[in-house]
Parts: structure tokens; C-alpha cells; sequence
């Protein structure tokens, strides 16, 4: 536990066609394997208690309806025996951590390759071929879910003078990603389009945001929850408290201040 260190799990912010380490912990196999034995012993390090049963309990307890994910441990019960993980990737590679409580045994795969369809099958062979024996049991735990209730945009806080220092058209801080044709002729030619740019604006009383990445189907008005933070009604997040700003945990760089939604050319 102690190899993924807070500045790793801080320092990671998205650029489009970001790194995605897994978890958003960025640490070479050996510390990924800590981590695992970490689950394995249940939530103890060298004979001490990190996590108490209960923490662990949550984190492997679905936090979505029909989604088997808990609090950052991804459930996998459609494979042949239960796996708990996460997986991460980037341009040339692909990461998977994973671990079989029942079993006692986890690991940690890492490739340079985009593209491979990793299927558990070296922890599936070991028990299949009695290398491994079941040394417990493990259920999912389960849980109650309140009926999803979305914001409704009509109870959002009106158009405040304060805010006019948001509108304009924000840019997307790009980093490892090799645009089309089309979008690097457009990008010479200093168009703006909504694959590459973040319009924020005024209309009717309100603010809103729109950009084809993570494409707002909830009509992007935005409403202030803290001082520079302000959220969608489906939750989606515009953060603009301090100089890295985001959307949807995308860096984004404000580019001018007009208030027109309109973008230069459409793909």
C-alpha cells in the first residue's frame, strides 16, 4: 500500500487520449503486486491493519445498480471464478491488476500492446489444473439503491453577474493523441471545432457548457455547487477553482471570451 503514494494518485490529470493507469495510480509491477497482496490479506500490510473489515467490505460492494464496480475495484463475476480488479492503458500498452479471493492468489499483468484481449486465462488454467486449491469463499456482498434522481435543471441558480468571467471558449490540453487529417487542417488553420474546444455561454438566464467530447445529453446548464466548481444536471463537472482547469477531468485552457455557442466547423 504504501508504493502508491498520494502524489502518484494526485499528479495524474487527463489530457485527450490520456494515459489511464490503473486506478489512476501510476507504479511499476512490483508495487502493483504489493497492492494486490494488500486485498489479499484483507486490507493488512506487513501484519498491520490498513483498512478495517468494514472499508474493505465497501470496496468491493457494487456502488451502481447493474454495475459490477465498487469504490475503484472493478467485480468480475461473469468469468469463469471471481475476479476483483482494475485494469488501466494508454497509447502502446494495456495494465491489469486482479486478484481471486477464494483462491488467495492475484497478479498483475503488464504488455505493450493496445489491443490484447485479456481473458484471465493463467489464473483460470492454474485452477483448472489443481495447481491452485479454493482456500475460502467470497460472495459479492450486496446493497440497497435509492432510485437515481437527476437535478432538475429548472431548480438551478439563474445567470449571476459574477459568472460573466466563464463565458468563452476553452481548448483542450492535448497530449498523446495524433488528430485526423481533417482536424490537424483545421487546427493549422485556427478553426474551432467541438472535438477540440469547450463552449461556455449564456442563454436564457442560465449558464451552459457544450463540447462533443463527453457530449452533455442532459442539455449542459450549469449550476454553481462551490465558488468555481459547477455540475450538469447528470453530474457532469466543470471545474474552473484554479489554473489547471477541467472539464469532465479533461484539461481545458480558455482561449477568448465570447459568448457565441456556435462552433467553426462540425465533423
Amino acid at each position: 500500500m504504501a508504493c502508491l503514494t498520494l502524489r502518484h494518485l494526485l499528479s495524474h490529470t487527463s489530457g485527450i487520449a490520456h494515459e489511464a493507469p490503473v486506478g489512476n495510480g501510476r507504479e511499476p509491477s512490483y508495487g502493483l503486486a504489493r497492492f494486490v497482496q494488500f486485498f489479499l490479506n484483507g486490507g493488512k500490510v506487513d501484519g498491520q491493519t490498513v483498512l478495517n473489515e468494514s472499508l474493505m467490505t465497501s470496496m468491493v460492494t457494487p456502488s451502481i445498480q447493474n454495475k459490477p464496480y465498487g469504490l475503484g475495484v472493478g467485480i468480475y463475476p461473469n468469468n469463469k471464478y471471481i475476479h476483483l480488479g482494475h485494469g488501466g492503458s494508454g497509447v502502446g500498452f494495456n495494465s491489469t491488476m486482479f486478484w481471486l479471493p477464494e483462491y488467495g492468489i492475484g497478479g498483475v499483468y503488464l504488455y505493450n500492446s493496445e489491443y490484447l484481449n485479456h481473458s484471465f486465462s493463467i489464473s483460470n488454467d492454474l485452477i483448472d489444473e489443481n495447481l491452485v486449491q479454493k482456500n475460502g469463499s467470497f460472495e459479492i456482498p450486496s446493497a440497497e439503491y435509492p432510485a437515481y434522481q437527476p437535478l432538475d435543471p429548472n431548480t438551478f441558480t439563474p445567470f449571476q453577474p459574477a459568472w460573466k468571467k466563464y463565458i468563452g471558449t476553452y481548448k483542450y490540453v492535448m497530449s498523446g493523441w495524433k488528430p485526423s487529417i481533417l482536424m490537424r487542417i483545421a487546427l493549422g488553420l485556427g478553426l474551432m471545432t467541438e472535438y477540440t474546444h469547450v463552449k461556455v455561454f449564456e442563454k436564457d438566464g442560465y449558464l451552459y457548457v457544450d463540447s462533443i467530447v463527453f457530449h452533455d445529453d442532459d442539455g449542459g446548464r450549469l449550476d454553481e455547487h462551490l465558488r468555481h466548481l459547477f455540475f450538469t444536471p447528470t453530474g457532469k463537472c466543470l471545474d474552473l477553482r484554479d489554473r489547471k482547469l477541467t472539464w469532465q477531468n479533461y484539461r481545458i485552457k480558455k482561449v477568448n471570451n465570447d459568448n457565441d455557442r456556435n462552433f467553426d466547423i462540425n465533423f
